[in-house]
C-alpha cells in the first residue's frame, strides 16, 4: 500500500477531523487524544503527532499515529548511562526522544505498522542526535506493551518509575561515529532510506542523503 507519515499541523483543524472521523482504536485514551488533543498540541509546538495514511486513489486513511516529545534521564540513572555508553561521572541529564503515544488502528492490526512506526521514531532521534542531541528513544509503555517495544529492542529500566502501571523503556541510538566503528553506517543509512522512500519522507531522506555526500 501506498503510505505517508504526515505531521498533523499539514492539516487544519477541519481538515485533521475529517481525515480521523472514521478510525478504529479501541483504547481509549488513544483514541480521545488524538481526536480532542493532539492537533492542538503539534500546533501549538507542544508534543508533536504524525499520522501514518495510506494514500491510494487519491484519498487517505489513517492507519495509525505516534505523538513524540523532547525529554531527558536523570543524570543519577546509572543503569542508563551504561546501556548508553554515556560517563558515569557526567553530571547533566541525558537528552532524550519519547514516544508519548503510539497507536495502530483495530482495522489494521498484525501488519508491522507498529514497528514502521517505531522505525521513524529512530529515524527522527538520529536526526535530532545530530542537530541537538539524543542519545536514545524513550518511552513509558503500559503493561500490555512491553512485549511490542522489547521486540522494537527497547530495554526496561528498572526503579526509574514510582507508577506500577508503567515501565520506563529506552532504545539506544548509535552515533555516526559509533556506527562507523562498527562498520554498520552504510547499512543503517540504507535502511533508514529505505523507510523514508516507503512512507514519503522527503525532508527525512534529504537529510540522510547529506551524510554520505
Amino acid at each position: 500500500m501506498p503510505l505517508k507519515i504526515t505531521q498533523i499541523s499539514n492539516y487544519t483543524r477541519g481538515e485533521f477531523k475529517k481525515i480521523i472521523k472514521d478510525i478504529n482504536i479501541s483504547v481509549e485514551p488513544l483514541k480521545n487524544y488524538l481526536s480532542s488533543m493532539a492537533h492542538k498540541h503539534t500546533v501549538d509546538g507542544c508534543f508533536i503527532t504524525y499520522l501514518l495514511e495510506d494514500i491510494r486513489d487519491n484519498d487517505s486513511t489513517v492507519l495509525g499515529y505516534i505523538s513524540f516529545s523532547n525529554t531527558v534521564i536523570d543524570s543519577d540513572c546509572e543503569e542508563a548511562k551504561n546501556l548508553l555508553n554515556v560517563s558515569n561521572g557526567m553530571k547533566y541529564p541525558i537528552p532524550t526522544l519519547k514516544i508519548t503515544r503510539l497507536a495502530v488502528a483495530d482495522d489494521f492490526q498484525g501488519q508491522k505498522l507498529g514497528k514502521l512506526l517505531i522505525a521513524f521514531a529512530e529515524i527522527k532521534a538520529f536526526i535530532q542526535q545530530e542537530s541537538t542531541g539524543c542519545k536514545a528513544l524513550v518511552v513509558d509503555s503500559k503493561n500490555a506493551a512491553i512485549d511490542f517495544y522489547k521486540n522494537a529492542n527497547f530495554i526496561p529500566i528498572e526503579n526509574y518509575s514510582d507508577d506500577d502501571s508503567i515501565i520506563f523503556m529506552i532504545k539506544k541510538i548509535s552515533t555516526i561515529k559509533e556506527l562507523k566503528k562498527e562498520e554498520l553506517f552504510d547499512e543503517t543509512i540504507e535502511n533508514y532510506n529505505e523507510i523514508c522512500k516507503l512512507c514519503n519522507l522527503d525532508t527525512e531522506s534529504n537529510f540522510l542523503n547529506n551524510l554520505i555526500q
